[in-house]
């Protein structure tokens, strides 16, 4: 009985500190995203964070006053916490994931990224696109890809829900080797790409994704997974995992995968800063 009372009692104080820990995060988000900024950056900011920002304007110097910031926690443990930034304004959405480091002097910012999207795209390359009476079957194509990146999250989550029907079928070419079946299919639905999600891994890479199941995994080599790209631009691509059973998307980092979430079994939604390009180069829109 001793022991329960102490283990409730390590719990109630983890939550506690859990709990003290998400009030500060989501107080340094609202400062971030905000005119004023953040005053005393060197006690809300660590790392990359600090060093970025030590004398760079904050975000929301640059919004406008329409904005609409959202705030949503995508995962936390004793000493890490992520969160999803979404800003909203003018029906164009851009997300930013913010990385915590949670220490003994309280929770800091330590990296805040975002896909890196030229800021042409959307204020004049999109709206013109969008305003153009008579669009060829490319820059149809390049509106479709800019529509589905300025989405927030809970809209591509829809897109995804109401296509997936085509993105299964996508898949399945993919990995039954009908490789050019896929890329033709993906260019009429206004993909950037598709390929092997295991092309790239080598084994050592591979093994760290899968999860053991009676002290065996599956092997990627047999069950291949695949990447579709729905957007990307420069290294930043916005697009898809579909995975076989047992086998885990790359962690979110702030070095490349700075946003993965499951969207359905065996589909995972991500935004990669790093990108490896494909094999063929994406065509002009002009």
């Amino acid at each position: 009985m001793r022991s329960f009372f102490l283990s409730l009692s390590v719990l109630l104080l983890m939550t506690t500190a859990a709990l003290a820990d998400s009030a500060v995060e989501l107080q340094i988000l609202q400062e971030f995203f905000s005119q004023g900024g953040i005053e005393n950056r060197s006690a809300r900011l660590t790392g990359a964070a600090l060093e970025e920002f030590t004398r760079q304007p904050m975000v929301g110097v640059y919004l406008p006053e329409n904005a609409k910031v959202t705030f949503r926690l995508l995962m936390e443990s004793e000493i890490t916490a992520i969160y999803e930034a979404t800003v909203d304004h003018d029906g164009l959405a851009e997300m930013w994931s913010a990385f915590f480091h949670r220490g003994v002097l309280g929770s800091k910012l330590e990296a805040i990224k975002s896909l890196k999207i030229p800021p042409y795209l959307a204020a004049v390359e999109y709206q013109r696109l969008r305003t153009q009476s008579a669009r060829s079957p490319l820059q149809e194509a390049r509106l479709t890809q800019l529509q589905r990146l300025f989405m927030p999250s809970e809209k591509f989550r829809e897109h995804f829900n109401q296509n997936r029907i085509t993105y299964e079928a996508l898949a399945h070419l993919i990995e039954t080797g009908k490789t050019e079946e896929a890329e033709a299919a993906a260019k009429v639905f206004a993909l950037v790409g598709v390929r092997l999600y295991s092309a790239s891994k080598s084994a050592a890479e591979m093994a760290s994704v899968v999860s053991p199941v009676s002290g065996k995994g599956p092997d990627p080599g047999s069950q291949p997974g695949c990447e579709v790209r729905v957007s990307a631009f420069l290294d930043s691509v916005l697009g898809l995992f579909h995975l076989p059973p047992g086998v885990s998307p790359p962690l979110m980092s702030a070095h490349n995968y700075i946003f993965v979430e499951p969207l359905a079994e065996n589909w995972y939604f991500f935004r990669n800063i790093a990108a490896e390009p494909l094999k063929e180069k994406s065509a002009s829109y002009e």
